[in-house]
């Protein structure tokens, strides 16, 4: 069985040899579920830039504060008559202040803030597959109606491959991109998904027994009855369902 690295490599350069080992080999799904989550995660790592932010950010209870010191120098300014009622106003700001430190998470409100960031970014990989997992089986339903004779597994086992050019797409999971790095990235995700498609063009053949112009007919018909046949098929449901209980 190749490594991880070499199947990556083999599957951006659309090796057919890569598509039949993996088919004939029982643990090639699974390959091809590791490769898939640690792409996704190389992918997202953008997504751990606002970490430095996050720490530097005042929490609530600092926040609250500052407002109550802004609020008693305020009343510096006023005679005491007048400055003691503002200050008592501080004093209470600073009471609830207190209450936000007391309630904080256990490990502090930033330490919080960094495990939480962390966590997104290892579910979104999982993320990514559940939503890649649901179009694949849609994909393997009008494969075999064209004849096509894959099992599931093999089905996935390849197209899971498919996913290896999205790393393209990491600028988008950057937060705050100035406009030229949101053109360059804007560019990159074409690329990735023309790329994939190549890649799904050539999965499809090898786990179905299907003839090139076969496989791509496979994938407009799915993406045609994704963004054209079921919304408009919705729009007409939707409709109806008005006429009835109007």
């Amino acid at each position: 069985m190749p490594s991880l690295l070499t199947i990556y490599w083999k599957t951006l350069l659309l090796d057919s040899e890569l598509f039949v080992t993996l088919k004939s080999v029982r643990n090639g799904f699974w390959s091809a579920i590791e490769l898939f989550l640690v792409v996704g995660l190389l992918t997202t790592l953008g997504m751990l830039a606002p970490i430095r932010v996050m720490v530097q950010r005042p929490t609530l209870a600092e926040r609250t504060n500052q407002l109550a010191a802004q609020v008693d120098s305020f009343a510096s300014g006023y005679p005491k008559l007048l400055a003691a009622p503002i200050q008592e106003v501080a004093a209470s700001i600073s009471n609830l202040a207190r209450k936000f430190t007391e309630y904080q998470p256990p490990l502090g409100v930033r330490p919080s803030r960094v495990i939480r960031l962390i966590g997104e970014w290892l579910a979104a990989p999982l993320n990514l597959l559940g939503v890649w997992m649901g179009s694949l089986l849609g994909i393997w339903v009008v494969a075999r109606l064209l004849g096509g004779q894959g099992s599931l597994r093999e089905h996935l086992s390849l197209l899971l491959l498919a996913f290896a050019p999205q790393i393209l797409t990491f600028l988008n999971y950057i937060p705050s991109q100035n406009s030229t790095l949101s053109t360059v990235g804007r560019m990159l995700s074409v690329i990735a998904i023309l790329w994939s498609l190549l890649i799904a063009t050539q999965a499809l053949v090898a786990a179905h027994r299907l003839k090139q112009n076969q496989a791509i007919l496979v994938l407009v018909i799915y993406f045609i009855a994704v963004f054209l046949a079921v919304p408009a098929l919705l729009v007409v449901l939707s409709g109806f369902a008005l006429a009835i209980f109007r």
